[in-house]
């Protein structure tokens, strides 16, 4: 939950990943996919992880629509969240920092 955490600590996605050999996206969780996620990290860890992703079954004939939702949840919750639309509103669509300051909201009515 990369995404979130940089909404929660203020910080760039560069520097919470930069402590880590690797990095795990899930793209159902935040950026509202269909399910899988994506695995960063050196080609030689990444080729070591495809080779025990198939030992457990994990070929998948096809990781598009997966890809797809990934990305377009990508571009919607963390890139186009908070740009304005052509009409000058803002887009409907509530980027992690919103949600962010939404959940603080709720936590100080309810103290």
């Amino acid at each position: 939950r990369i995404f979130e955490a940089s909404a929660g600590y203020g910080k760039s996605l560069a520097d919470l990943a930069a402590p880590f050999d690797s990095i795990y996206i899930s793209f159902y969780k935040g950026l509202g996919g269909l399910s899988g996620a994506m695995l960063l990290g050196s080609k030689e860890f990444c080729q070591e992880a495809r080779v025990w992703l198939r030992r457990f079954g994990g070929n998948l004939y096809t990781l598009l629509p997966y890809a797809v939702a990934g990305m377009s949840g990508y571009h919607r919750y963390w890139l186009h969240a908070n740009q304005q639309s052509s009409n000058g509103e803002k887009d409907a669509v509530m980027s992690f920092q919103g949600k962010k300051e939404k959940l603080v909201q709720i936590v100080e009515a309810i103290r």
